[in-house]
């Protein structure tokens, strides 16, 4: 027998009904979701700026040295990110309590880097892989373009962030019910959560990537102010909890 999932207003007009007199501690997380990944972005900004203007200076400045350089800054980003999808694996830690009708605190969210904090930045390494490898190709075609100014590479770097779009929103979309089988099932492995996760969205990328795109025009209204945002995100986020929820167990998410 097929099973029945409830449409995308009705799995938002729960979140409206969870965020109910909760908004302000979810407002409160997207502070500090929002300022920890600047944080990050900024380091990570930096460090490689630094590493480019090195390698800028050297005299032996040639292909294999800018290739070289776009591995280690990539390593970098990709090291640095993992504290931002860890600490999303909290958010939605946070958003899942308040699905299943418990009040869920800030500190909720900090959990995932003292309790299974390996097995968290486990999953959250294989989960950004993909992305990151996604994204080299397009990157050296941009470094080819810059030391041989052959416009041949602008054509090929526009094909190949293309096609990494396309890879990461595969990726994004099969491994987005991970982290809440991570909270959800404590028990569970990371390898364990992730083929949990990915089995799970067989057959359903597709409904979760319309739900998701029910958001843009919200998102772009919001993403005119700051309180926008911030009042977007629990909404969003919550959202996403109901789809879980509702995927899991339809009783469950009522």
């Amino acid at each position: 027998m097929n099973k029945k999932y409830q449409p995308a207003g009705v799995l938002k007009d729960r979140a409206k009904g969870h965020l109910n007199g909760k908004y302000k501690g979810a407002v409160g997380l997207s502070a500090a979701q929002a300022g920890l990944t600047y944080v990050i972005l900024m380091i990570i900004l930096n460090v490689n700026q630094g590493i480019s203007l090195a390698f800028l200076k050297s005299a032996n400045r040639s292909i294999a040295m800018a290739v070289l350089e776009i591995l280690i800054t990539s390593v970098i980003s990709w090291v640095a990110s993992l504290f931002i999808t860890v600490f999303t694996i909290g958010v939605y830690f946070y958003y899942l309590k308040m699905g299943a009708g418990h009040r869920p605190a800030v500190s909720d969210a900090f959990s995932v880097f003292r309790e299974d904090a390996s097995k968290n930045f486990k999953a959250a390494a294989i989960m950004a892989l993909p992305g990151a490898i996604a994204i080299l190709p397009y990157s050296v075609a941009v470094e080819l373009y810059s030391y041989t100014k052959d416009l041949k590479y602008i054509f090929i770097a526009l094909a190949l962030f293309g096609l990494a779009n396309l890879i990461i929103v595969f990726f994004s979309l099969s491994f987005k019910l991970v982290y809440f089988i991570l909270a959800d099932f404590p028990e569970y492995t990371a390898e364990e959560a992730l083929a949990a996760g990915w089995k799970k969205m067989n057959g359903q990328r597709w409904r979760l990537l319309g739900f998701e795109l029910t958001f843009i025009p919200l998102y772009l209204l919001a993403g005119f102010s700051i309180v926008g945002l911030f009042w977007f995100m629990p909404y969003y986020f919550e959202s996403i909890a109901q789809f879980y929820l509702d995927l899991m167990s339809p009783a469950a998410s009522e």
